[in-house]
């Protein structure tokens, strides 16, 4: 009974650090996850080594028990410092052969002095069994010191490198705390060990393997402590305005400044950061893309991957950037850009367009006649042009008012308006004056326009102010695109030549020049 309890400490101390080794390898936690596997390994060595000295008495087979143990305890703290230096971005301490192999010279002197044990005192000078119990009384050489000196700086040094590297981050303090702690337990448990052997009943170190692997297993599990290079906590600077997220394994937030925090509210370590973000938001690595929070805030969504030495992918870190007064003033300026096209539509329209008439003005149609006049000539289509004057229209103004007259000029711009078809130009050419310029008609087509709207002003209704009704009938002058035309106002000067036949042969009817004269015709 006596034997089982001494073994207990070291028997839970082997199964707690192989339990550790195949949760490293299963979830090949960080960079250094094989640095990890041996620790858990030769730890696991050191403790089997503490109960396989319950099985015998005979001091050479608890000699031979005592040197393989030795392998693990020169090891252990060899990598617990390499642990520190990959986790703080040192690895270049590692390269082999030089610096890395430096690491390793007081072990290899020690594990060969401890396999040669029996020819010198430099690791015992005395060697003593304990009967029924795991332990044994050493009296220590010269070199055993050395070796013990160089095992406590190298966990020292990797438990500050890791705490270091840690402890500047909000919600890594607690875990940090765990992790310095651990090795902590068994630096005590082994110091006291080394000073006090010969009055305990057995070496504590196991013990404390124990306490300290149940931390770190816990840490381990429960936070993903380790599961991410560390080089990236370097960007998740606290002063950042931008937010920064590092997440490991499943999505899940490994660290968090507070820029990030104040953006998607409180993130807990190892809670899933898609449940932060609007649904639907990818997480692969990938250029910046915009997200709209439920809050209303955009931001913009960058994430790179991080990734170890040897190139595979250990993380992801997410840079959130809060773009929502940037989008707002693109979002007014381009408003305003729109506004201004907008004004300027207008304005180009009320250029070309005549108030009263809501026709196009005289501006507009001498640029159509130019534009339509080389483009017919160039390919030989028919163009025609008929210019309207409103008889008589002086006496409406004169005797009925400009108010009334203005209402006439409104009408008849309906009335052509309605008269012509999309690709024609309405115009008002001047006071009573109106104009169709005719694309693609040749003279036949635009006398017989000209004879409906003719016509259709001779029976038009309009009202004086006392709403009496009285009609306004119009002239019209009819000419089409000759060969012989050099320039637009060669068919501008015969419409005006046909109209001042029109007016000179009775008013209220049509005039085409043809054939190098005007003629009237009956409509």
């Amino acid at each position: 009974m006596t034997g089982l309890f001494y073994a207990l400490p070291s028997l839970a101390g082997t199964a707690l650090s192989l339990y550790m080794a195949r949760y490293a390898v299963i979830h090949r936690l960080g960079p250094a996850w094989r640095y990890l596997v041996a620790f858990a390994i030769v730890s696991a060595w050191w403790c089997a080594g503490q109960w396989a000295l319950l099985f015998s008495d005979d001091l050479d087979v608890r000699f031979r028990i005592v040197q393989l143990q030795f392998l693990a305890k020169c090891a252990n703290p060899v990598l617990w410092l390499q642990i520190g230096l990959v986790y703080s971005g040192r690895r270049r301490w590692l390269k082999l052969p030089w610096p890395g192999a430096l690491l390793w010279v007081i072990p290899a002197i020690t594990i060969v002095l401890v396999a040669t044990g029996g020819r010198h005192h430099l690791i015992w000078e005395r060697f003593e069994s304990v009967a029924g119990a795991p332990r044994v009384l050493e009296t220590y050489g010269s070199w055993f010191w050395v070796h013990v000196a160089y095992g406590y700086t190298a966990v020292v040094t990797g438990t500050l490198l890791l705490g270091f590297r840690f402890a500047g981050s909000p919600l890594y303090r607690r875990s940090s705390v765990a992790i310095i702690l651990a090795p902590g337990i068994v630096f005590v448990a082994n110091v006291v060990h080394v000073t006090a052997r010969n009055w305990l009943p057995l070496d504590p170190t196991p013990t404390a393997l124990v306490l300290s692997f149940a931390m770190i297993a816990a840490t381990l599990r429960r936070d993903q402590f380790l599961s991410l290079l560390p080089l990236a906590r370097g960007v998740t600077v606290e002063t950042l305005h931008e937010g920064v997220v590092v997440i490991g394994s499943g999505d899940r937030v490994v660290d968090v400044n507070p820029a990030a925090r104040a953006l998607l509210g409180r993130l807990e370590l190892g809670s899933p950061l898609a449940a932060a973000l609007p649904s639907g938001t990818s997480l692969r690595p990938g250029p910046a893309r915009e997200v709209r929070l439920p809050s209303g805030r955009r931001i913009d969504v960058t994430i790179t991957a991080v990734s170890a030495d040897e190139g595979a992918a250990e993380g992801r870190v997410v840079l959130l950037r809060d773009v929502t007064d940037e989008r707002d003033a693109q979002d007014r300026l381009l408003k305003a850009q729109e506004e201004l096209q907008e004004l300027n539509r207008e304005l180009e329209r009320l250029a070309h367009t005549d108030t009263l008439t809501g026709l196009a003005n005289r501006r507009r149609l001498m640029a159509r006649l130019d534009e339509e006049w080389a483009r017919c000539r160039r390919y030989r289509h028919p163009l025609a042009l008929l210019i309207v004057d409103l008889d008589h229209f002086k006496h409406v103004n004169d005797h009925m008012g400009h108010l009334v007259g203005d209402r006439v000029l409104e009408a008849v711009g309906g009335a052509l308006a309605g008269a012509v078809r999309s690709a024609d130009v309405a115009a008002r050419y001047g006071g009573e004056e109106f104009a169709v310029l005719l694309p693609e008609s040749g003279l036949a087509g635009a006398t017989e326009l000209a004879g409906r709207v003719c016509r259709t002003l001779r029976d038009l209704d309009h009202r004086n102010e006392q709403g009496a009704s009285f009609r306004a009938p119009a002239s019209i002058g009819v000419a089409a695109l000759l060969d012989s035309d050099q320039v637009p106002a060669d068919l501008l000067a015969r419409a005006d030549a046909a109209l001042y036949h029109i007016k000179q042969s009775g008013r209220n009817g049509v005039s085409v020049f043809e054939g190098g004269k005007p003629r009237r015709l009956d409509v």
